[in-house]
Order: structure tokens, then C-alpha cells, then sequence
């Protein structure tokens, strides 16, 4: 990413502070008409910036990246790899938008890193002090729905921090009624 790409970023985040929709602007189209790469016709070009903020462990350009991949609303399967390796990665702050498309794109495949996720302490205590990562996580894993994921739920229902203990066995039990209340096939 260029210092270009980097402001252009900057201003688009100030253009969109207090902005509720749930479209690019006109505004947003023309700063990033500017970007080094046109990210309107190919938004799937975000994947190959987080994978080089990844590599150079850019924390800024993470969050960056991530902003934009927001308000494009850029986000989807292709998107997994890289949010697994960002997932535990110790050096930036982005760990609960991480959680979130987790829970948004429901892959099963996600399920240990959201597992992972959950269990983390990084540097910034902001998460374990108010326990908003794991409870996104559990969001996220109620959300996927697989029978991992329920078993992953039961692991950290079991946990020694009574908050987080609290928080997972409610969408556990939720979880647990809803497979429960799934008709069983009738063979004939």
C-alpha cells in the first residue's frame, strides 16, 4: 500500500464518520477512484493488502484495510484464510471486527480459530477486561451452528472466568434447543 492508498484511507474515514448508510457515496467513489487500485471493480484486491499488511505486520494498514473492506462491504468467503491468520496474530487491534465476520460468514471452517479467538489474551487488556471478544465469539459460533462449534461452546461454558463461563452457556443452551427441535428424518 502506498502513503497515497494510506490518506486517501484517512479521508475516506473522515467522510464516512456519521454516515449511516448502507451504500459507497459519491464521495467514497471518488477517493477511491484515487487508490492504487481500483477497488470499486475489484474489491477482492483487499485480500492481497491484508496479506501484505499481514507479512510486514502493519497494524495500521490492517485496520485500514479492514475500514475499507467495510464500507465496500467487501467481505465473504474469500476473505477466510486471511482472517484466520489475522485472527491470532498478537500485533493488532482489529481482533472483535475479526470475531464479527466470523460470525457473519458462518464458515465452519473458521471454528477453531473462533475457539482460539475466544481463549486469547493479546497485549491490549481492553478485550479481557470487558470480555467483548469472547463474547463475540460466541456469537459467532452459535451463528455456525455446526456440531463443532456446539462442542467448542460446551469447552468454554466450562470456563474458570465465571463472566465468560456466564456469557457461553446461554447461546449453548439456545443452540442445544434449536438442534434438538430440528424433525429427525422419517424412513419408510
Amino acid at each position: 500500500m502506498t502513503d497515497q492508498d494510506r490518506a486517501i484511507i484517512k479521508q475516506l474515514y473522515r467522510c464516512t464518520i456519521g454516515d449511516d448508510s448502507s451504500h459507497v457515496t459519491m464521495q467514497q467513489r471518488e477517493l477511491l477512484k484515487n487508490f492504487s487500485v481500483d477497488l470499486l471493480k475489484n474489491p477482492n484486491e483487499l485480500i492481497r493488502l491484508l496479506e501484505t499488511a499481514y507479512e510486514e505486520k502493519n497494524s495500521s494498514d490492517v485496520e485500514g484495510v479492514m475500514f475499507i473492506g467495510f464500507v465496500l462491504d467487501a467481505y465473504n468467503h474469500e476473505y477466510i484464510d486471511i482472517l484466520c491468520k489475522l485472527s491470532l496474530a498478537d500485533w493488532h487491534i482489529k481482533h472483535e471486527d475479526i470475531a464479527s465476520l466470523f460470525q457473519m460468514l458462518r464458515a465452519p471452517e473458521t471454528v477453531e480459530h473462533v475457539y482460539q479467538l475466544a481463549l486469547s489474551r493479546f497485549p491490549c487488556d481492553y478485550y479481557y477486561f470487558y470480555q467483548t471478544l469472547p463474547i463475540k465469539c460466541t456469537w459467532a459460533l452459535r451463528d455456525i451452528g455446526t456440531p463443532e462449534a456446539v462442542e467448542k461452546l460446551r469447552l468454554l461454558a466450562q470456563h474458570d472466568n465465571e463472566i465468560i463461563r456466564t456469557e457461553f452457556v446461554l447461546p449453548l443452551i439456545e443452540l442445544v434447543r434449536q438442534l434438538s427441535s430440528i424433525p429427525k428424518p422419517q424412513f419408510a
